[in-house]
C-alpha cells in the first residue's frame, strides 16, 4: 500500500476529489499498473504474464477527467438529451477484465 499512496494522493489532488473517492483512484492506478511494463520484466506487463496476451487501453482514460455518459432510450425522454456530463472515476467494471 506504501508504493500506491502517493499515486492515489496524486490523481486525487490532479483531479480536485475529495478523499471519499479514494477506493475509485486505487482501483484505477491498479488497472493501470498492470497494465504497465516494470522494470524487473521490460518485456512483459503483468497482465499479459497472467493472461497470456497483450492488455487493451482503449478503455483507459485520465482519472477525474470530464466525460460523456450515454443514457439508454428507456430512461430518457424525447426531449431529454442522449448523453449527461460526468467525472471519469476508472474503467467500468466489465471492461476490467480486458
Amino acid at each position: 500500500m506504501g508504493v500506491l499512496r502517493p499515486g492515489i494522493m496524486a490523481a486525487l489532488g490532479k483531479a480536485g476529489l475529495s478523499r471519499q473517492f479514494w477506493p475509485d483512484a486505487m482501483a484505477h492506478l491498479v488497472w493501470s499498473l498492470n497494465r504497465t511494463v516494470h522494470s524487473n520484466d521490460m518485456q512483459h506487463t503483468p497482465y499479459e504474464l497472467l493472461e497470456g496476451h497483450p492488455p487493451t487501453l482503449a478503455p483507459a482514460k485520465t482519472f477525474g477527467c470530464m466525460a460523456l455518459y450515454y443514457v439508454p432510450r428507456e430512461a430518457r425522454s424525447k426531449e431529454d438529451p442522449r448523453a449527461k456530463w460526468a467525472i471519469y472515476l476508472g474503467v467500468a467494471d466489465e471492461d476490467r477484465k480486458s
